[in-house]
This record gives C-alpha cells, structure tokens and sequence, in this order.
C-alpha cells in the first residue's frame, strides 16, 4: 500500500502517499468539477532531528462502520516520537487531527507545515480553512499562514522532560 485516501466530503479529501521513509500528506479541494491538491505537508530530510512536519513513517487505516474513516499514524526523528489521528467526518464535512509529540529534549520547531500549491502546473486553489482546536494545556500555539506555507506551531512549552505537548486542527472547505 502506497497510497491511502481519506474522503471527508465531496470538496474535501486528503491523500496520503509513501515517499522515502514517510508518508507525506496532500490535501485536495474540488475546482472546475474536479479534485486538485491545494497542500503539500513540508517534509524535512530523513535526518533532521526536528522536522517542519511530524515523520510518519507508519500509517494504520481504521474504518468503522458508520462512523468517520482514521489514519492512525507514528514516527520518529531524533529520539522524539510522534503519533497523530487524521480523521475523515464526512457528516461534518472536516478532516480532524489530533498529533502529539514525545520530547526527549526541548525542540528546535514543533508542528505541522503545509506547502501551499502542490501541483506547481496550476495556480493554488482556494485555500481549506484550518481552525485550531483550543486544549486547554498552558502551551502556546499559532497558526502561520503565507502566500507559500500553512504552519501550525508550537510556541512555547515547559515542564520537565521527557514530556508529551499536543496539537490539534481541523481543515474544512465549506461551500
């Protein structure tokens, strides 16, 4: 399995596909009646120890009956693990995250980084909307938008290691 699609509605769905040692993301949006990738997520190299976005390099696709589709996905860089849950709700029309990262050391950068236009033969579509999902922890988050990248990040974050911060967002392309 190289490729792995998540449906979330007809305007919306996000592909997952096998590259080197990760699997990178790219999320799609419907234009001129046809789905288009409108996000790359930012990789890094196989050896950086704090990567733009999370280096997953296990995917695990988790369908219930009458309920949302879930990628489960884990990872390694350094001596840090992440782990997320990319959720499809086709009855909300959303993809949900919920990424977490375990830190031996404290990081450089921490997040999740999208490259805008991922097809470099088409102008980008219109963009998804990204909102992020408030936890409640004390650490400090931001979402970066560019004319080149979407950038969920991490701020600022203490306490004694190693330790586990979160991070959690939803995409939706509403009509």
């Amino acid at each position: 399995m190289n490729s792995v699609l998540l449906v979330a509605s007809e305007r919306l769905a996000m592909w997952f596909h096998r590259r080197d040692d990760r699997w990178m993301q790219f999320v799609e949006v419907r234009r001129d009646g046809r789905m288009v990738a409108c996000l790359a997520s930012a990789e890094g190299e196989s050896g950086d120890e704090w990567p733009p976005s999370p280096p997953f390099q296990n995917l695990e696709l988790q369908t219930i009956p009458g309920k949302a589709q879930t990628a489960l996905l884990v990872g390694k860089a350094g001596s840090s693990h992440w782990s997320a849950a990319v959720e499809a709700d086709p009855t909300a029309g959303v993809l949900r995250f919920d990424v977490a990262c375990r830190i031996q050391n404290e990081p450089s950068r921490l997040g999740s980084s999208y490259w805008i236009g991922a097809n470099p033969k088409l102008p980008p579509p219109a963009l998804p909307r990204f909102e992020m999902t408030p936890i409640g922890d004390g650490v400090e988050r931001r979402l970066d938008v560019t004319d080149r990248e979407v950038a969920i990040r991490v701020l600022s974050d203490t306490g004694p290691l190693p330790r586990t911060i979160r991070w959690q967002y939803v995409i939706s392309f509403p009509e």
